[in-house]
């Protein structure tokens, strides 16, 4: 479940031509994963350089599968950013945490990040708070940065459906495993 692309980014400027990133995109269902999608499209596009970057797409459920969650877990070596996409009304799978917290032990001398997605109505709630602060604990001593992203998932009635629809014609391939 990989999505390629290549795209130009025009803001800002890192003082490189060109950079390549790996990512994985964890999400609880298509609205958080849509919204997740955004946001990573919105990091690209400020970043000032051309980005070549690979997109790993898993739903929540399919790591609950030990097969796939191993599979996963094999390829987080190559993985420079990870976003988690969820709700926020309950807390994240243990199979999610699991990925995450052996994510975090691998050693890398490349700069990492863990961006956490959550909807906008958990902003403030006390769950939400413990929630980010063990994810940066267990992530500061490898060196990730947390990063919390508050927005809604877009609800997927008929004129949400016809936005995705039209983005999917846009971007076919950033849109194949995001399905329900």
């Amino acid at each position: 479940m990989k999505t390629s692309n290549t795209t130009t980014c025009t803001a800002g400027d890192f003082g490189q031509s060109s950079l390549r990133l790996d990512a994985l995109l964890i999400y609880e269902d298509r609205g958080t994963g849509l919204r997740a999608r955004r946001a990573f499209q919105h990091v690209l596009e400020q970043l000032g350089v051309e980005v070549d970057f690979t997109v790993e797409l898993w739903r929540f459920e399919l790591l609950s599968e030990p097969t796939v969650r191993n599979w996963v877990l094999n390829k987080t070596v190559e993985v420079d950013i990870i976003f988690v996409a969820a709700h926020g009304q309950r807390e994240l799978p243990e199979a999610v945490l699991t990925l995450l917290k052996q994510w975090f032990t691998r050693k890398s001398d490349d700069p990492r990040a863990l961006a956490v997605s959550l909807d906008s109505s958990v902003r403030e709630t006390a769950s939400t708070n413990q929630l980010l602060a063990s994810l940066q604990a267990a992530a500061r001593p490898a060196g990730v940065d947390v990063f919390p992203h508050f927005n809604e998932a877009p609800q997927l009635g008929s004129e949400a459906r016809a936005l995705v629809a039209e983005e999917m014609r846009r971007e076919p391939e950033a849109y194949l495993t995001l399905g329900s």
